[in-house]
């Protein structure tokens, strides 16, 4: 091992507690600051997936209804699906039912959807299908079968717990019992208080008199907008026909809002662990003040302390970073199960491979920036004036 080296690691171990002290809140700057990084990357990862995925969905709905199911409003005739396959033969056509009963103070709403269809909730325009907490969705040869999908609040008031959908879980809905093949979590009670059924099965024991919704996926936002407007005309009279651009809108201040408190807190913990990590150095220089002048008195060169310097405050900050991955571990753990997360899927994973190379790199640049003054000073530092001090 060279002697600078060794003598890198004998000068941290030399004051343990300020290595330690020091160490341990690098761990916790480091941490929050990749923790900050990594929702800033998701966030506009996830905006740019949103956008694309709403801003191409059409809603046509009974007309003066607002997609809840209620019984007000003529419901859409079972044709209209196929009309409006035939005249647009490049979008992707879902019907949906939905029925709602009120239990007491609680409103159930059941949707029905064909196996392969998104489970598209009341309310939501996002798809649940990814968002499965236990269990599946619908199979292909399950279209009038008696199965359901629940959110996890409807299950918690069946006493349905995700673990015991290993064995048959039974629920009476319409006086018939259904298997629950699946739970999932939409983020907010209300969303989660749905139930999803086949779409023929649904048919059958609610007696629908028609559609209750027809949301038709264009291949893009510009030819949602086309097809859009070609539907208003069409159906005219016949239905309501809606786009998601509000929603865009919401979900774009929203996570422009993240993005940006994100990105800020990651500048400002990236600072604050620059500064303390040049403080510890220069705290160390002035305790080696003497060491370096007999090392300079004795021939060393400044490109030898130098790189002495560096590599104690690489280690430094390489102590801080390995505390770092345990601290933005338990911090994107902790905000994956937040509501933000798991309504805009955020944290896909408690930590990322990127992150350990955005921990590693950060360790790199705190600690090349903090040995910066006590290198410039070495060289400046006259070996004479420190020993005729001593």
């Amino acid at each position: 091992m060279p002697a600078w080296l060794k003598r890198s690691l004998l000068n941290l171990r030399r004051r343990p507690f300020r290595t330690g002290l020091v160490s341990m809140f690098l761990a916790l700057v480091i941490g929050l600051f990749t923790v900050m990084a990594v929702i800033n990357r998701f966030s506009a990862e996830r905006f740019a997936e949103l956008e694309g995925a709403l801003e191409s969905s059409i809603d046509v709905r009974p007309i003066g209804s607002l997609g809840l199911g209620g019984r007000r409003s003529r419901p859409l005739a079972f044709g209209l699906e196929g009309e409006i396959r035939k005249l647009y033969a490049n979008v992707q056509v879902d019907p949906y039912l939905i029925s709602r009963e009120f239990k007491g103070d609680r409103t159930v709403f059941y949707v029905g959807v064909r196996p392969g269809s998104p489970l598209r909730p009341v309310g939501d325009p996002e798809s649940m299908s990814e968002r499965l907490a236990a269990g599946r969705v619908f199979r292909a040869d399950e279209a009038d079968k008696l199965v359901a999908v629940l959110g996890l609040e409807a299950a918690r008031r069946q006493g349905i717990d995700p673990s015991t959908l290993n064995h048959p879980v039974i629920v009476t809905i319409r006086d018939k019992t259904w298997r629950v093949i699946g739970l999932f979590d939409g983020g907010n009670g209300f969303v989660n208080g749905q139930v999803f059924l086949p779409f023929e099965s649904m048919r059958r024991r609610f007696n629908a008199a028609g559609l209750s919704r027809i949301v038709v996926r264009a291949s893009s936002a510009a030819e949602a907008e086309k097809t859009a407007d070609a539907l208003r005309i069409k159906l005219a009279g016949q239905a309501d026909v809606v786009t998601n651009r509000p929603a865009v809108k919401i979900a774009q201040r929203f996570l422009a809002g993240i993005s940006g408190a994100t990105r800020t807190g990651a500048l400002l913990f990236l600072i604050a662990g620059a500064l303390v990590v040049i403080g510890a150095m220069v705290l160390a220089f002035r305790d080696q003040q003497r060491e370096i002048g007999v090392e300079k008195a004795l021939g060393a060169s400044n490109s030898v302390i130098a790189v002495r310097l560096l590599a104690e405050s690489v280690f430094l900050t390489t102590l801080g970073g390995m505390g770092g991955l345990a601290v933005s571990w338990l911090g994107l753990a902790i905000y994956a199960r937040s509501w933000t997360s798991i309504k805009f899927g955020l944290i896909r994973t408690p930590l990322p491979p990127l992150t350990v190379a955005v921990i590693l790199l950060t360790c790199l640049l705190l600690g090349a920036v903090g040995s910066l003054y006590p290198i410039l000073r070495s060289r400046r530092l006259n070996p004479a004036v420190i020993l005729r001090e001593e």
